[in-house]
């Protein structure tokens, strides 16, 4: 830094401490709070069940468009063609990971799409040979595919087969109760936290507004009690006369300030 002293000029090492404090002021250094912490944790929560209860309304989706597609597949129906979704012949991969045994790639794989849900299923289908292994992954969510569960089956149809389950509870209540084949569980990343930060923002954006227009509202009533009051010389704050009282006066009574 330079100093003016009369006509001569003096020179001197700048301030690393002084300067270091000028930076902080300028560019402070905003850490946040346990509040915002705690809020944003919250929200993320709401916005993780959220996600959860959109993927599993979704299943009564997915199983209307399933019980659709097998009644129009038991009937022969012309364009069952055309609704089976995307076929892959030839060495397609299995849809899931499958047990030790099976064979490396599938001879058979179908790809269907409904709203909010994607069924991937291949099998070891050879030509006038019915399949002996089969693995299907259905994927469930909205905007994104968040939640997945999948099903194996070993052995040829008419002989007794070994069925597994996995990603999804699929207890007899939830059936009976709730009137869904299953409650999957097993998060798909990053769908699942996309869908997450995807409604922990609309959430908190609709509370935001709420609240700013419970605000206006509250505002705008105050100031119509207080404009009512004046129009009655009355105190708006306990309902004392306000009569011989400056306009801008301290209210005698309660100490309401205009």
């Amino acid at each position: 830094m330079a100093e003016a002293t009369g006509l001569k000029i003096k020179y001197r090492h700048a301030d690393p401490v002084a300067f270091d404090t000028l930076a902080a002021m300028a560019f402070p250094r905003r850490v946040p709070s346990k509040r915002a912490i705690r809020q944003a944790l919250l929200w993320l929560v709401i916005g993780a069940a959220a996600n959860v209860l959109v993927a599993w309304c979704t299943v009564r989706t997915f199983d209307r468009d399933e019980e659709n597609f097998h009644q129009e597949f038991a009937a022969a129906l012309p364009r069952i063609h055309r609704d089976r979704g995307v076929e892959t012949r030839g060495r397609p991969p299995w849809p899931v990971t499958v047990p030790s045994g099976w064979p490396a790639n599938a001879n058979f794989a179908n790809v269907r799409e409904g709203l909010g849900w994607t069924l991937s299923t291949a099998n070891d289908e050879q030509f006038l040979q019915p399949f002996r292994f089969y693995a299907s992954n259905v994927e469930l969510g909205l905007p994104m595919r968040s939640l997945s569960s999948y099903y194996l089956s070993e052995g040829l149809p008419r002989d007794k087969q070994n069925t597994t389950h996995g990603g999804a509870w699929r207890a007899r209540w939830i059936r009976n109760v709730l009137g869904l084949s299953q409650l999957p569980w097993r998060p798909i990343w990053p769908g699942f936290a996309i869908n997450t930060t995807v409604f922990a923002v609309a959430f908190w954006v609709l509370w935001a507004g709420v609240r700013f227009l419970a605000q206006k509202l509250r505002a705008y009533l105050r100031d119509l009690h207080e404009a009512q009051c004046f129009r009655a010389g009355k105190c708006p704050g306990c309902g004392y006369s306000r009569e011989g009282l400056s306009p801008w006066a301290t209210c005698p009574e309660c100490g309401w300030k205009p």
